[in-house]
């Protein structure tokens, strides 16, 4: 990919429309992460009959038909899938991910998944109106070289849904597993998603609607001049933080617009909720021991700590010790709260320029049909959306009796527009294990 130097000058960024609150919180139960989980041996593999598999999806698919929706179990993947992708940590040959990623990849984009949760992967048809038959869908389980060793039903034990059954598969041959849940489930995100893909497909047609006169107003394109509409949500992967900038609009483009005269527009969404933007595993930063009944937690050295303690300023000893006060229930003798950081202004910038990339459209929801179009098809355009960096500020993990946190919140503030970054483990552990960038909201 292209690699561009961001040596220009930077001025206005793009509104967030909504603000963001890190008050520090009690901790609440959180998931379990995705594990590959061993298979005992080759002979202990058991595949259930071809009619036991077809007559669970068939349940599922008629679901669908229905209607049924399971969104409370579907939604964002966890940090095993940023993990993977950010490569702090050689992964397996084989894992829970690469048999899912390969179910996927069978269906000739039939499939797609939307993460992870309640310890099971999310598969669901691309086009959520024509579902691919419970006899294709098994093709392609079998075109994935994968066996089914049992079904869940609904709400049972090692159930990872309410609604539909789980499907438990492995590989002959390999010591591993996984779970993945069949079925329809859509967060706000895809909703959004769904309703740009049919507007966008309509205005080709000539019937145009407020979202589609906003968007191809803002694009400067004649919606007749459309080919086709592809939706690219199977090919959705998750970035790793870095410095570099590149163009990365066919990577994370979520519906492709391809043009009669050969061009192709990428276009990525967001909702009105979503902040999110750039993600990335931080395992291994910190380490966790037992001393009695007491925690004790370590820093180590990881490659992100550039952008962490270069860029941010961020004291890892520090927040090893709130994250210790915190596991052990230990008064903080002085948090440390929203408390002004040593930052490096112009590493900061090389971070968030990454972090967004160009070489496509972002298009975001604001209320009803009204949208936000920005173009970032340059590198050059994308660096006038950002602005100079004033001030960071920090929030460090500690305990009190009143209030607590495991989370570290840093606090960007620019001449355009706010950010925030969470370093936190959204699981059951207490050290740090992903780093999340959000927009904080934009200068008024």
């Amino acid at each position: 990919m292209k690699r561009f130097s961001l040596r220009e000058s930077m001025s206005e960024m793009f509104d967030d429309g909504g603000t963001h609150s890190s008050e520090p919180t009690k901790p609440t139960a959180n998931q379990s992460g995705i594990e590959a989980t061993p298979v005992a041996s080759q002979e202990e593999i058991s595949e259930l009959p071809d009619s036991a598999v077809i007559g669970a999806l068939k349940q599922d698919t008629e679901k669908m038909e229905q209607g049924v929706t399971d969104e409370e179990t579907f939604g964002d993947s966890g940090p095993e899938l940023e993990e993977a992708a950010a490569g702090a940590v050689a992964a397996p040959k084989v894992t829970s991910k690469s048999l899912i990623e390969e179910l996927v990849a069978k269906s000739n984009k039939a499939l797609r998944t939307s993460g992870t949760k309640k310890g099971a992967w999310r598969v669901q048809p691309t086009d959520s109106n024509n579902p691919p038959s419970p006899d294709a869908v098994l093709r392609f389980i079998k075109s994935a070289k994968l066996v089914v060793v049992q079904v869940v039903t609904p709400g049972k034990q090692g159930s990872a849904s309410t609604k539909f059954n789980t499907y438990i598969v492995t590989r002959r041959g390999v010591q591993v597993k996984a779970s993945f849940v069949y079925g329809q489930g859509r967060n706000e995100g895809q909703k959004f998603e769904e309703t740009a893909l049919n507007s966008i497909k309509k205005a080709s047609t000539g019937k145009l609607d407020n979202f589609s006169r906003e968007l191809f107003g803002a694009l400067g394109v004649n919606p007749l001049g459309i080919a086709t509409v592809n939706i690219a949500s199977s090919k959705r992967v998750k970035r790793p933080i870095s410095n570099t900038l590149e163009n990365v609009g066919p990577m994370i483009s979520d519906i492709d617009i391809h043009l009669k005269d050969g061009s192709v527009l990428y276009v990525s969404l967001k909702n009105e909720s979503g902040v999110t933007f750039a993600n990335s595993g931080y395992k291994g930063a910190f380490v966790t021991a037992k001393k009695g009944t007491k925690v004790s937690v370590v820093a180590n050295p990881h490659r992100l700590d550039d952008f962490v303690v270069s860029a941010l300023g961020v004291n890892k000893m520090l927040l090893a010790a709130g994250i210790t006060d915190y596991a052990n229930k230990t008064p903080t003798k002085k948090p440390q709260i929203n408390v002004s950081m040593p930052f490096d202004a112009a590493k900061i910038k090389q971070y968030l320029a990454s972090a967004y990339g160009y070489g496509y459209w972002y298009v975001r929801q604001r209320s009803g049909s009204k949208v936000d179009v920005v173009d970032l098809t340059t590198a050059k355009k994308m660096l006038a959306k950002l602005g100079e960096i004033t001030g960071v500020i920090a929030t460090y993990p500690f305990w009190t009796a009143d209030r607590a946190t495991k989370q570290m919140t840093v606090k960007i503030a620019t001449t355009t527009g706010n950010y925030i970054v969470e370093i936190r483990n959204s699981q059951s552990g207490v050290e740090p294990t992903e780093i999340k960038v959000k927009i904080g909201g934009a200068k008024k």
